[in-house]
């Protein structure tokens, strides 16, 4: 089978458009683009694991402003208690001799960096949300997201149909199959192997959540007021390539996120009868078509192959093994449960428990068992709680300016309880937190803005 390797224009061209826009954009422009750059899988292993996904978060916390962004420091108990049980608990770590510095001896620190520039990312992205254009484009640039990976999906399913070389998979630390082409994910169905594309975000994992969130923003928020005929079609579009991507990735993260995202809106009053109908038609639109396309192919149907990767999987509670030997850590230890293994300790008890030599850092892929698991109860309740109050904050003060007059605020508070959602079930994108986190300190703080006429 072959394949075309993409991380190389990839890496120096979304590094190459960060650097100039950081130096001739303003800032909110480019936040945005730090969120769509994101987004792209580009990838080299020197050491430790390097890629856009690792990157972005720190180029995007260059832009500190001075801005106050209102009701941000409820955060602030969550960062001082994950630094402090982070070192605390690094001291009980029981770190292989076989491990490099960054994944060893020095992995605290590493982790507290990260960390670090995701809470920045964070700030400055929500500082950019305040600005008066900043929602709109974002909704832009959320729209392209679902076009450029929606392009890059159907071509990876018509290369698979007509013999094109597919766009492959390059996994860090050597776990390409073989290392001098990309791996395609796909599974089994009998002697059959069936294609999961990944868009340009690599594993379908990956951009399931990027689809999830464009369907939801797209369908519950809907279009901005006083958009071009130009940009209702090419948001169409992207809706279109969405639901067929979402579908078509065979993600059973992706669809329980899709069911907490509909049940957080619909707790949040953001979500009626004409919406839910909508959302419905168009899931079934894309199963009859993606059910003509496989029957096309002579392969099994949509509801088969849905079955084997979603209902069969969630009712068998089938997990990837880190997330198993990380649920085996916090059912044995009570301690780990209330306060967590720390930053990026939660690799060597999973290690341990796997039995397996260290050779890269292992983490759940199910980003609430990862929060349970690095910050325990504690820490999760101390992440979750700012978080569900600012959700509350915002909808309340959307009610008190109107629907119809506060389609930003709307906008973000979707897409924060949508993206928060997906990081939750799954493995998340590189700037999903700060997404989540800062499209609602966003809505919050420019609901004053709009009731003073700004």
């Amino acid at each position: 089978m072959q394949t075309i390797m993409l991380d190389l224009p990839l890496l120096i061209g979304g590094l190459g458009v960060l650097l100039w826009l950081r130096l001739t954009a303003p800032a909110y422009k480019f936040q945005i683009a730090c969120q769509f750059v994101g987004t792209l899988w580009a990838q080299y292993s020197n050491v430790i694991s390097w890629s856009l996904a690792k990157l972005v978060p720190f180029i995007a916390a260059s832009t500190l402003s001075r801005s106050k962004v209102q009701d941000a420091s409820l955060f602030v108990p969550y960062i001082i208690y994950s630094i402090l049980v982070g070192l605390f608990s690094s001291l009980f770590w029981d770190i292989p001799s076989t491990a490099n510095f960054a994944y060893g001896e020095g992995r605290i620190l590493v982790q507290i960096i990260v960390f670090g520039s995701l809470v920045l990312a964070t700030r400055s992205f929500a500082s950019a949300l305040i600005e008066s254009d900043a929602p709109l484009l974002l909704w832009k640039a959320l729209m392209l997201i679902g076009l450029v990976h929606g392009t890059a999906f159907i071509y990876q399913y018509l290369a698979s149909v007509f013999g094109f070389p597919l766009i492959g998979i390059s996994r860090a630390h050597g776990l390409t199959i073989d290392a001098y082409s990309g791996d395609v994910a796909a599974f089994a169905v009998g002697d059959l192997e069936i294609l999961r594309p990944g868009g340009l975000a690599g594993e379908p994992k990956t951009v399931v959540v990027l689809f999830g969130i464009v369907l939801t923003v797209g369908a519950i928020a809907k279009m901005p007021p006083k958009i071009s005929d130009r940009w209702r079609r090419l948001a169409t579009c992207s809706l279109l390539f969405s639901v067929i991507g979402f579908i078509g990735a065979f993600s059973t993260s992706g669809f329980v996120g899709l069911a907490l995202a509909f049940t957080a809106l619909t707790g949040f009053a953001l979500i009626n009868l004409r919406k839910y109908l909508f959302v419905i038609v168009s899931l079934l639109a894309a199963y009859g078509l993606t059910n003509y396309l496989l029957g096309y192919v002579n392969l099994p149907s949509i509801a088969e192959l849905l079955s084997l990767r979603i209902t069969d999987r969630i009712v068998s509670g089938e997990v990837d093994a880190p997330v198993a030997a990380s649920l085996e850590v916090l059912s044995g230890n009570v301690l780990i449960l209330l306060i967590g293994t720390g930053l990026g300790g939660g690799t060597f008890y999973i290690q341990s428990i796997l039995n397996e030599a260290f050779e890269y850092a292992l983490a759940p892929n199910i980003g609430a068992v990862a929060l349970l698991l690095e910050y325990g109860l504690i820490g999760t309740l101390l992440f979750g709680i700012p978080f569900l109050l600012l959700a509350v904050k915002a909808r309340d003060q959307i009610r008190f300016l109107g629907l119809t007059s506060a389609w930003e605020q709307t906008f973000l508070v979707v897409l924060g309880l949508s993206t928060m959602s997906f990081m939750l079930t799954g493995s998340g994108i590189a700037l999903g937190y700060p997404l989540a986190i800062g499209g609602i300190l966003g809505a919050v703080n420019r609901a004053p803005l709009a009731s003073s006429g700004r």
